[in-house]
């Protein structure tokens, strides 16, 4: 009976101590078995929004709806959040991660702790169907070229005129500089890559020419305490970058393949989070 008695208590202790190393074990998805919740603003077509229907669609939305297969939960919960919120929603632990089109900056890498980048902003150019194909910049010399005043985009017109010998055409607002190219005022319009090439989809009178990358990198956004849920998500969409997923979901949404040299069709191999800024370091 001794004997009996000594083996289950040895059974029971090695039970509790691996039981007790499973709990100090890092999780690498604490939420696993439930739905992903990911922060977003609605109003921002193509990335995320609502459907005449009520339902919530976007590119953002639908990439969080294939990280979430991924890690193997049932579904994503998006919790509808104005931009200006985000950031403190994300802290106060309202959501896991955000799953919008935000930008890294240094400011912000100290507030968030970012995943390596998966998309590259840039600036798109619009032509009226007309007009001949553009395909470098260089056709834009001694061509009007409008643009919505004291943007970036604007700023990358001043930095470029000289360069590129363009005649610039100022806008109040980018609907206006996009109805210039339809009207024929201008030859053609530059403004975010986005707003390009939904106004493509939209309008039958007009295509797109060359892109041009900024330089700026935007990234899903973690809170800092969160470095192996950051790194497992991170994973997940260098696989969805070799795979071609990622890419897919893009052209899906803005009709057009991701521009050539991109952060959506690099992965960082050496590394996690975003290159020269806080959070970046080795695997």
């Amino acid at each position: 009976m001794r004997k009996v008695c000594s083996a289950l208590l040895l059974v029971l202790a090695v039970t509790v101590g691996a039981a007790d190393a499973r709990a100090q074990a890092p999780i690498a998805d604490p939420g696993a078995f439930r739905p992903l919740t990911v922060g977003s603003d609605l109003t921002f077509p193509p990335f995320a929004f609502r459907q005449p229907d009520g339902k919530i669609a976007g590119f953002s939305v639908d990439v969080a709806w294939e990280i979430a297969k991924r890690l193997g939960r049932p579904g994503v919960d998006v919790i509808e959040t104005p931009v200006a919120n985000l950031f403190p929603g994300l802290n106060a632990k309202r959501y896991e991660f955000i799953a919008a089109p935000i930008v890294v900056t240094a400011e912000r890498a100290q507030q968030m702790l970012f995943t390596e980048p998966y998309m590259s902003t840039a600036y798109g150019t619009l032509l009226h169907i007309d007009e001949p194909d553009l395909t470098s910049l260089d056709g834009l010399k001694g061509k009007s070229l409008a643009v919505a005043r004291g943007g970036q985009a604007d700023a990358w017109v001043t930095e470029n005129v000289g360069r590129l010998g363009f005649e610039p055409q100022r806008f109040e607002r980018v609907a206006d500089a996009i109805q210039a190219v339809v009207d024929r005022k201008s030859v053609a319009g530059i403004m975010d890559l986005p707003v390009a090439l939904q106004t493509m989809k939209q309008v039958k009178l007009v295509k797109t020419g060359p892109s041009i990358l900024t330089g700026r990198v935007i990234a899903f956004a973690f809170r800092h305490d969160d470095v192996a849920f950051r790194n497992r998500v991170e994973l997940i969409v260098e696989d969805m970058k070799r795979d071609g997923q990622l890419a897919g979901i893009y052209q899906a949404w803005f009709g057009a393949k991701p521009v050539e040299g991109s952060t959506m069709l690099t992965v960082d191999n050496a590394n996690f989070g975003a290159a020269g800024f806080t959070g970046h370091g080795p695997k």
